[in-house]
Parts: C-alpha cells; structure tokens; sequence
C-alpha cells in the first residue's frame, strides 16, 4: 500500500537518519487507559478542538526513497 511503512523500521531508521523526516507537526496525544473497549487506543488532537497544548511531534512525510534505501540495506 502506497505510503504506509512498517512502524518498527520506521522508527529505526529515524533513530539512525532524522534527515529522512520531511513534515512534522506538534498536536496533543492521550492514550486511553481505562476503556474496557478502547484501552490502548490513541486519541490524537490534530484540529486543536481540545485546546490543549501539544505534548508530541507527529511524523506526516519521510524520504520514502532514502527510508526503502535503509531497509534494503538492513535486511541484505
């Protein structure tokens, strides 16, 4: 599927090269934690509607080409 990226190498390969992030933008995040249907879910404010501040950086564009360049060479 076009765009979407295994989140564990995805991660890595930030940690290794930061470079490759192209877009970022500060929203409010809270995990759900009580929810007996939606313990775990993530909720994350990306319209402000909260009013809120932002308490985490959300990664919206990366280098694809430099990020499967990385993949190809870990995996070889």
């Amino acid at each position: 599927v076009r765009g979407l990226f295994p989140c564990d190498a995805l991660a890595m390969a930030v940690a290794l090269e930061p470079d490759i992030v192209r877009k970022v933008e500060a929203r409010y995040v809270q995990v759900e934690l009580a929810g007996q249907h939606t313990r775990g879910h993530t909720a994350v404010d990306r319209w402000g509607r909260t009013g809120r501040e932002a308490n985490a950086n959300l990664m919206l564009e990366v280098d694809r080409e430099r990020f499967w360049e990385l993949m190809q060479t870990m995996v070889k």
